[in-house]
């Protein structure tokens, strides 16, 4: 699906899926923390040139999220982990396929670590981790 009506950009705002650059080649990945807290789980794909690219994330009861994302051959990505949710709580840590990636407020892995381009930290407009990483297929555990 290269367009789209307004259900499917609504879909995957919420799921925090889209286009970052020409033909998908460099993909945003940011679920929106107030679909996290309200929705609790949520999944988006579409089918770039390239193959296909994908998010899902669920909430866990335990002050938890799992976001799975799919990188397609010959793009990057750049997915951006809300820092605080449930209220006041921030990340505590981040790991990736049983790697830790983030620990009591610092990046853990070493930027080639993982698969992983590199790693920022947004201050604003939402304070955030963000993680650049090449293609493939990933899963955070990011705990709260």
């Amino acid at each position: 699906m290269f367009g789209g009506n307004l259900g499917t950009i609504t879909y995957h705002a919420f799921a925090g899926l889209a286009n970052a650059g020409v033909a998908w080649r460099s993909i945003a990945m940011r679920p929106l923390p107030a679909a996290i807290e309200r929705l609790g789980q949520a999944n988006a794909s579409v089918l770039t040139p390239t193959g296909l690219a994908a998010i899902s994330w669920r909430r866990l009861e335990k002050r938890a999220l799992v976001l799975n994302a799919k990188v397609p051959p010959g793009s990057t990505a750049k997915i951006i982990v809300p820092m605080t949710l449930f209220g006041t709580s921030k990340i505590s840590s981040v790991t990736e396929s049983a790697t830790v990636v983030w620990s009591h407020g610092k990046y853990a892995a070493p930027p080639a670590a993982a698969g992983f381009v590199g790693f920022t930290h947004e201050a604003s407009p939402h304070e955030a981790l963000a993680f650049a990483v090449g293609s493939g297929s990933f899963v955070f555990a990011v705990a709260y």
